[in-house]
């Protein structure tokens, strides 16, 4: 049966979603429901280079050959949208040989490769499994939510601990613009004070 443009964009979405949890910033996906998005599924931030994401999520495995045109024709991406770095990432299985090889391909820009086993392995990490959860439906076991919940609760901790932070230097700040009427500042001046 043939899937439509909406299934594979679908598909795509965790792979894509999993961006934010590799340190890239100011995601901004260009189509997230399909459409012509300029050689770019994605444009983003990370350590100072502006990347453009692209993604390839057929169904089933096909060659190596398929895989390596689409990311072939996805590299042009970079200089069309004049940005550094290409995260390609797909639910293909990828040799570390085929994976070196991509990167070559697209020497001297910066690329990243998002293979199956490494998205896998993204996935089952407490931070996703939410969206294992949302786009897969796949549930989470009991150690799974113990793990989830965990590290939430830790960087609740975290950001608690942050804005204690901010709030005592908040006020560490405002008080040293208190003024001391006792202060020698607000004693009278002599008049040869005042015309020295």
């Amino acid at each position: 049966h043939r899937r439509t443009r909406r299934q594979e964009t679908r598909d795509e979405k965790p792979g894509l979603r999993n961006h934010k949890n590799q340190r890239y910033g100011a995601v901004d996906p260009s189509h997230p429901l399909g459409g012509k998005d300029g050689l770019k599924d994605i444009i983003a931030i990370k350590d100072n280079i502006t990347w453009i994401g692209a993604a390839y999520f057929p169904r089933g495995q096909k060659n190596y050959q398929e895989v390596k045109d689409k990311f072939l024709n996805d590299l042009k991406g970079i200089k069309k949208n004049k940005v550094s770095g290409l995260a390609f990432v797909t639910n293909q299985e990828l040799t570390l040989k085929e994976r070196t090889e991509l990167k070559k391909l697209g020497k001297p820009n910066t690329i990243e490769i998002f293979h199956l086993e490494r998205i896998a392995g993204m996935l089952d990490t407490p931070e996703n499994y939410g969206i294992r959860l949302e786009f897969l439906d796949i549930e989470l076991t009991k150690e799974e939510q113990l793990s989830f919940f965990a590290k939430r609760d830790e960087k609740i901790f975290g950001m608690s601990e942050k804005l204690e932070n901010l709030i005592m230097d908040y006020s560490a700040f405002k008080k040293s613009f208190e003024l001391d009427i006792d202060s020698d500042i607000f004693k009278e001046r002599t008049e040869e004070e005042i015309h020295s």
